[in-house]
């Protein structure tokens, strides 16, 4: 049986590597500013129902434009991957706002708006296609620097870029495993992983960091998982008080296998839960990391749902993105946290292949259900599993190559 490997490249789905290539995300960075920014303004202007004086509400007014119901943020944070999305490969995104990614470590307040920021100015660094440069035309390599100056390096970045500096350079690999500690490893995934509780003894956390890491579905949306403050405004009242009642009955009575924490207790705009995997099913044992994001005009607007931790579904995507009804446009001011996230737990019990963020993952699962529950178990075991599984048996595993072969067997089909 052929193996899956995970370290080969992969192409952006939307620009299809135009912009980037060989990131090893579903979602290149340029793409992921354009598409899944979080700090967008539109996310935190033109609420929903502003407060209005009483002189001008007949309280019958319709809408001016669609864009008043629906905001081109949160469209564009909830949009479904799909093939009408996706930018061809010689053209590039226009009418988009680019922003800089910050560092989640050393950013601790977001103050400045990003309204005022031209756009030019972001739109400048992917206005052309990027070309691979031949080894002997590129700049110094860290190959090239002293230890001395290298551990001052690391002494400056977070996890990320350490955990990156890694990846690119052997020297760096070197040196970063002679010099980094366990202690600091084991805050590293404290830091990125709060809900991580091991159920045994961990042999190395250095390796189980980087097992970890390779588990992330977006790499990006991970660096931001830590900014304290997502949206620079005060939070409405009504929204402050609905979300923290909300949190709270969460947190004194959980439904079974859902756990949920705050990163923001200012406006209560940024989750962190943990569903485990139901009994009976693929994903039985596992434990997944999913990102909830709940707008200022909250509950007039669904919160951003996704899922951290790699997981094979056909309604979720490999981004994290949850293809679920009730988040989109069968959104209604009586759901809640709670009630979205027993909905996701049925999710993975029942999928819906009918309409799948992943097609692929569809088409598997409808040809051959025993395959699509033998990979989706094997997924789970190496990315879901590492508080019960070592790290030396999660890194050597190898998974099977049915997507790929899926993927060829629809191709085949499209052809007749």
């Amino acid at each position: 049986m052929t193996n899956y490997k995970l370290n080969e490249s992969v192409i952006c789905k939307f620009c299809e590597g135009y912009y980037d290539f060989g990131s090893e995300q579903p979602v290149c960075s340029s793409c992921h500013a354009f598409i899944y920014e979080f700090s967008l303004p539109q996310m935190t202007e033109n609420r929903l129902f502003e407060e209005k004086e009483a002189s001008n509400d007949s309280g019958n007014e319709e809408p001016d434009k669609v864009s008043d119901l629906f905001g081109a943020a949160w469209n564009s944070s909830t949009s479904e991957v799909t093939s009408q999305n996706r930018v061809p490969v010689k053209s590039r995104p226009s009418c988009a706002r680019i922003f800089p990614v910050t560092c989640p470590v050393q950013q601790s307040h977001v103050t400045t708006s990003y309204s005022n920021y031209p756009v030019i100015d972001y739109l400048s660094p992917v206005s052309s296609r990027k070309i691979k440069s031949c080894s002997s035309c590129m700049s110094p390599s860290l190959e090239d620097l002293p230890t001395e100056i290298l551990l001052r390096v690391f002494l400056m970045v977070d996890d990320i870029c350490l955990w990156s500096l890694r990846q690119a350079s052997s020297r760096c690999r070197a040196v970063i495993d002679s010099e980094i500690s366990e202690q600091q490893w084991e805050s590293y995934v404290s830091f990125r992983w709060p809900l991580f509780n091991p159920n045994c003894r961990v042999e190395s956390w250095r390796l189980l960091y980087l097992n970890m890491m390779e588990s992330v579905t977006c790499r990006f949306c991970l660096e931001r998982l830590r900014l304290p403050v997502v949206f620079p405004i005060e939070a409405p009242k009504v929204r402050y008080k609905r979300i923290k009642h909300e949190f709270e009955n969460l947190c004194a009575d959980p439904p079974y296998g859902i756990k949920i924490i705050t990163l923001d207790t200012a406006t209560y705009s940024h989750f962190l839960a943990g569903i485990e995997g139901p009994p009976q099913s693929p994903y039985q044992g596992g434990f997944f990391h999913v990102l909830i994001l709940v707008p200022d005009s909250y509950p007039f607007r669904p919160p951003v749902i996704r899922f951290l931790t790699r997981i094979l579904h056909p309604n979720i995507s490999f981004h994290g993105d949850v293809g679920l009804d009730s988040i989109r446009h069968n959104w209604c001011l009586a759901l809640s946290l709670e009630k979205l996230l027993i909905s996701i737990l049925a999710l993975l019990t029942d999928p819906h292949t009918r309409v799948c963020m992943e097609p692929v993952i569809g088409a598997l699962y409808d040809w051959d259900k025993y395959q699509f529950e033998e990979l989706a178990k094997l997924w789970t075991w190496k990315f879901a599993c590492h508080d019960y599984l070592s790290a030396d048996f999660v890194s050597a595993m190898v998974l099977p190559d049915y997507i790929e072969q899926t993927h060829q067997r629809l191709n085949c089909k499209q052809i007749r």
